[in-house]
């Protein structure tokens, strides 16, 4: 089992899958799809480009949820080329397709967006003000109001900068505060905390009208199909309500049916746990921070101009340049303006902090909705015939409701990128049809495909959760146990699997963290110096010969458990009573 340790459950997956030359049979099928449906005869109204569109979009959706997010966007971008130069009616397709993606302007507000993230990330602000926050005196009343304030200081920081590095940075200052709390690995509190961060900053991802956000992506590509405007204001409007009460439901969850033990808190120093004050901002932190809330303020300010002054010169400048001149306008300030001879941030590393991913799944999904609202597709009269068919027998609200439900479950096991492309290519261009406005049917979709809140499939960093010392599953547990009362030596991994009616894939991560942790070994492992205390009696085991002798596990001894550790163990799960 050496070697098979140190892989992890996908690595173990895609050997299995493995073709030729590294392709797997995921890369084919993807492929297959994206070729294959040119060569389908188009069903009427939809035309033979409308069939090429469709099936880029099938295919590179099914890329972008089982592979990954690398080689599917340049063979979707290749995969356009041909309806894109009968579309836009150009001698060179490929050229109408760079036009439509990295040429797109949406794409270039992203990109530039996110390289003033990195500088707001480099002024030193987000420990400043999480430092001021959670020694506020609401923050510090009671167990139940730190960790309300901590919560809320996820969401309101995931309003402004990317939810992974927000995650990142948060639990860090957490994992210092468990130390200091006096909480050990596995306590339900520091569980809840963790997930409650990850949550937290899920809602603040689709409910923020900034470019970092999830809302802003789904938008834009429904801004293909009306206006060509995307509405952010509008859409926070009507999000944010729904995510603010996922937010009370995930604490008031976490505080009246979870119930985790509080009693190391009471009477505790909250000033304290947020440990040593940072130091103060440079000037050089106070610059870049007053330049993204000055862009912040151009951005939301035109949206109020046009309703309270529409005739001045002014709303007419900042509606003119707009939300891509003030970024740049912006940005240019990070990069041009020097401290101590230096620039406020280098562009080097402000490109490569950009995840370049990310902008070229958005680039292509932006293409592909330009193209689809064509007229020469064919698809808004194919998507109108079929919406017209149901339309006179169902309530036009409950066909929306039924598309933002499965959304909202098809984005716990696949991205939401395809999820929410394919359904506002869908419904968007019908919301006339249905009596509806566009506008208000892309927010609802937008909002629905954000909240990937259970699986890693939808959201990655939700794996974080399973490793993580402070967030320990009791299946981990029981892994441990039973290789240190069983076979410590020579472990039967489908013996432990049948027994714990495990999946052998988990059970092989389950291993993997231990060995991250140093309690269990491989052959030839050296044991991680530990604390000196009195080592747990592990029984031994009777001789095993097996045909081909597995790799050796050595267990180091964690220490000691309490006996009244062992009966809440023993309670909390019949296994471990079993394995007692």
């Amino acid at each position: 089992m050496g070697n098979t340790l140190h892989k992890s459950n996908k690595q173990l997956r895609k050997e299995k899958t493995t073709l030729f030359l590294g392709l797997t049979w995921l890369d084919i099928i993807g492929l297959v799809i994206i070729l294959g449906f040119r060569f389908i005869p188009a069903p009427a109204p939809l035309t033979k480009e409308g069939m090429q569109v469709i099936g880029t979009l099938l295919g590179i959706a099914f890329i972008y949820s089982t592979v990954g997010t690398s080689w599917g966007t340049f063979l979707g971008w290749l995969g356009l080329a041909a309806p894109a130069k009968v579309l836009m009616e150009s001698k060179n397709g490929l050229n109408s397709v760079m036009t439509l993606t990295l040429g797109d302007n949406i794409v270039a507000f992203v990109l530039i967006s996110l390289m003033l993230c990195y500088g707001l990330k480099q002024s030193g602000f987000m420990d400043q003000f999480s430092y001021w926050f959670m020694r506020t005196k609401f923050a510090t009343k009671s167990p139940w109001s730190f960790f309300f304030a901590w919560m809320l200081l996820s969401f309101i920081l995931g309003l402004f900068i990317e939810t992974i590095p927000l995650c990142i940075f948060m639990l860090g200052v957490a994992h210092r505060m468990f130390e200091r709390m006096g909480f050990q690995p596995g306590d339900k509190f520091p569980s809840c905390l963790v997930i409650a961060t990850v949550f937290s900053s899920l809602c603040s991802y689709v409910a923020t009208p900034l470019v970092v956000g999830g809302g802003y992506k789904a938008m834009a590509v429904a801004s293909a199909f009306f206006d060509g405007q995307i509405p952010m204001v509008q859409y926070s409007l009507c999000a944010a309500p729904a995510l603010i009460l996922t937010f009370l439901f995930v604490y008031l969850a976490m505080r009246y049916i979870i119930k985790p033990d509080t009693s190391k808190l009471e009477g505790a120093n909250y000033a304290a746990l947020m440990g040593d004050k940072p130091q103060p901002m440079t000037r050089q932190g106070k610059l870049l921070t007053a330049i993204y809330l000055l862009v912040m303020l151009f951005w939301i300010l035109p949206n109020f101009l046009d309703m309270l002054a529409p005739g001045w010169a002014f709303t007419k400048w900042c509606s003119e340049t707009g939300s891509l001149g003030f970024a740049l306008i912006a940005l240019t300030l990070m990069f041009l303006l020097k401290v101590d001879g230096k620039p406020l941030i280098n562009m080097a590393d402000a490109f490569k902090s950009v995840p370049w991913g990310i902008v070229c799944v958005m680039a292509t999904t932006r293409a592909i909705a330009t193209l689809l609202s064509k007229d020469g597709t064919g698809f808004k009269e194919w998507i109108g015939v079929i919406v017209g068919s149901v339309s006179g027998n169902i309530s036009p609200w409950l066909i929306v409701v039924v598309i933002c439900l499965l959304c909202a479950v098809c984005t716990q096991f696949a991205s939401n990128t395809p999820v929410y492309t394919i359904a506002i290519a869908a419904l968007v261009p019908q919301a006339a049809l249905l009596g509806m406005s566009g506008g208000g049917v892309a927010v609802m979709i937008s909002a629905a495909a954000g909240l990937a809140l259970t699986l890693p499939s939808g959201f990655a960093f939700l794996s974080y959760l399973v490793g993580d010392e402070w967030c320990r599953n009791g299946d981990q547990l029981k892994v441990l146990l039973w290789i240190l009362r069983n076979s410590p030596d020579a472990p039967d991994i489908a013996a432990m699997c049948a027994a714990l009616k495990m999946d052998p894939a988990d059970a092989q991560d389950y291993l993997q963290y231990w060995q991250n942790c140093g309690v269990l070994l491989t052959d030839g492992e050296e044991p991680k110096p530990t604390a000196a205390v009195s080592p747990a009696p592990v029984p031994t085991p009777a001789p095993v010969q097996p045909q081909k002798k597995p790799a050796r596990i050595e267990a180091v001894a964690p220490p000691k458990p309490t006996s009244t550790e062992i009966a809440v163990r023993v309670d909390e799960s019949p296994e471990i009573g079993h394995l007692f």
